[in-house]
């Protein structure tokens, strides 16, 4: 994951990025208790996102609690943990190991290499637990990865395939919210592609990796413009959804938190610093 999908913390009120960061560090004790501690470095504002929205809309019973980190060692952290963060930091394991695999392949980073193999036993038994959600995402990366090196130069076609994949990890449970989910982790996912695109451009360029916006008639406006529209329908979908619970803090992600990235694109771009 990218992490691109975060709040726009300006606009929180204290309350409610407290809330936030028990929701990130919950996700971060998951993530240590159940895949090993060095699995917390993958932890993603992506993913944090996921398991607020399905917390929402699916109310499991949160279990609220007082405790040290090593980033914190002198104070307690409130964290929250519920039955959803299992399933969150299993999937967000999954999504890292290849992503590590991925950086290696491609790009030939140790690191990647590193990470990959300390994953590895991990990925295998998460991947036995989920084997429908894990082979649908192989397959998916393998397409992405085929498009890639086929230097696909439509943004349509080559956003698609991670779409469809968060799109799969968005559809929690087979229920009548699943098509919502599902579409709405769609648009995220083509979302998330497009904008790691934009901001990689000019890197890309230099060191000759991939990137769909090399091949295009490159129009800035154009690309924000399909930013706002793909954003826009991600949106659509979540507003079908009955949510009560954290709803102001999902809605400052959505409409707003996505958006810092960008914000701070711009900035660079322009030679200013971007000040949240």
């Amino acid at each position: 994951m990218f992490g691109y999908v975060t709040v726009n913390k300006p606009e929180l009120k204290i309350k409610e990025f407290g809330k936030y960061r028990s929701y990130y560090c919950g996700l971060c004790k998951t993530l240590g208790k159940n895949n090993g501690i060095l699995s917390r470095a993958t932890l993603s504002y992506d993913m944090t996102f996921l398991v607020i929205l399905l917390t929402s809309l699916y109310e499991p019973r949160n279990e609220i609690k007082h405790e040290y980190c090593g980033l914190h060692p002198t104070k307690k952290q409130v964290i929250i943990q519920n039955s959803i963060m299992e399933y969150a930091a299993d999937i967000n394991v999954i999504l890292s190991y290849y992503h590590l695999l991925d950086d290696f392949h491609d790009e030939k980073k140790v690191r990647g290499l590193i990470g990959a193999s300390v994953l590895r036993n991990r990925v295998r038994r998460i991947e036995d637990k989920y084997s429908e959600k894990a082979k649908f995402i192989r397959r998916k990366l393998k397409e992405l990865s085929v498009l890639e090196k086929d230097n696909c130069q439509d943004i349509d076609r080559i956003s698609r395939p991670f779409g469809e994949i968060l799109g799969c990890i968005f559809s929690y449970r087979d229920d009548a919210f699943k098509e919502i989910l599902e579409k709405m982790g769609f648009y995220l996912g083509k979302y998330i592609y497009l904008l790691d695109a934009l901001i990689d451009l000019k890197k890309d360029q230099k060191t000759g990796a991939y990137n769909v916006l090399k091949y295009k008639d490159f129009d800035e406006k154009l690309i924000k413009n399909d930013l706002e529209y793909t954003a826009r329908l991600a949106i659509i979908e979540f507003e079908k959804l009955p949510l009560e619970r954290d709803l102001n803090l999902l809605r400052n992600i959505l409409y707003e938190g996505m958006k810092v990235q960008l914000w701070k694109y711009d900035s660079k771009e322009k030679g200013r610093k971007h000040v949240l």
